[in-house]
């Protein structure tokens, strides 16, 4: 039997959307994480819920990514999965995205880039909802799932659930020998990455670290952007700077 447990602390917009969906749950005061979610005695998920306001002030002195990796540590610890639930309407434009990077207020890049590292280097499950309603339905699916289908984190996985709905699943034991296939696989956690860029992305940047190193020989941070932005992916099609931007925010941080 799958369990619901809902912090104390949880506004009351917590308890009514839940009881929207006829969510059934008990409350306690948890340590870590805003949910926790059991199968019988096993606890399956630790999940936590921001807004996208709130993530933007706690990255401005790195309160967000120190306090999700916590979590995530936590979780690991007991054989579950960190989830973060991440409210907001749309994350990044690609209008904002270009603001962030050649402009000054470079906030909401700092939460994209705090989000891409906890997906691309600690393996945390980020999922966008789109207001309190949605995320308690998302919690009713997980609930479901943990049911019907037995839903549980796999021992010797990774699993990198992406805030635009998408999700990598490697088996550590398998890439030992694989570098590219792991470097590929991480690519594709970036909005926009498909399978064919990432694999033409990894042809020019063999590795994270050949991107790194060329963005710190540059001394015109546009011009990795430009030279990114202009690896082919198909005969016609190019990967694009918004893209371009998104892979290197993720890999070296607001520029």
């Amino acid at each position: 039997m799958a369990r619901l447990i809902v912090d104390t602390r949880e506004p009351a917009q917590v308890h009514e959307a839940l009881a929207n969906f006829s969510v059934p749950y008990e409350r306690a005061t948890l340590d870590v994480a805003d949910f926790h979610i059991y199968r019988d005695d096993r606890l399956l998920f630790t999940v936590e819920r921001k807004t996208w306001n709130d993530l933007e002030a706690s990255c401005v002195d790195g309160r967000a990514r120190d306090q999700l990796l916590r979590a995530a540590s936590n979780a690991r610890s007991q054989n579950a999965q960190h989830v973060v639930l991440l409210e907001h309407v749309s994350v990044l434009t690609d209008a904002q995205l270009r603001s962030c990077v050649y402009g000054k207020d470079n906030r909401g890049l700092r939460a994209r880039s705090t989000v891409d590292r906890l997906v691309l280097q600690h393996g945390v499950g980020v999922l966008r909802t789109a207001n309190v309603m949605e995320t308690a339905r998302t919690l009713q699916w997980i609930l479901e799932k943990s049911i019907k289908e037995r839903w549980a984190p796999e021992g010797g996985q990774h699993t990198c659930g992406a805030y635009y709905g998408g999700s990598v699943q490697s088996k550590k034991s398998a890439n030992d020998n694989n570098p590219q296939a792991v470097w590929t696989r991480m690519l594709q956690t970036v909005r926009g990455v498909s399978e064919t860029a990432a694999k033409a992305i990894a042809e020019t940047y063999p590795n994270a670290k050949s991107i790194v190193d060329a963005a710190n020989v540059t001394d015109d941070p546009k011009r990795l952007l430009d030279a990114i932005a202009s690896v082919q992916t198909s005969k016609k099609r190019k990967l694009g700077k918004s893209a371009a931007g998104r892979v290197i925010t993720a890999l070296c941080g607001p520029t």
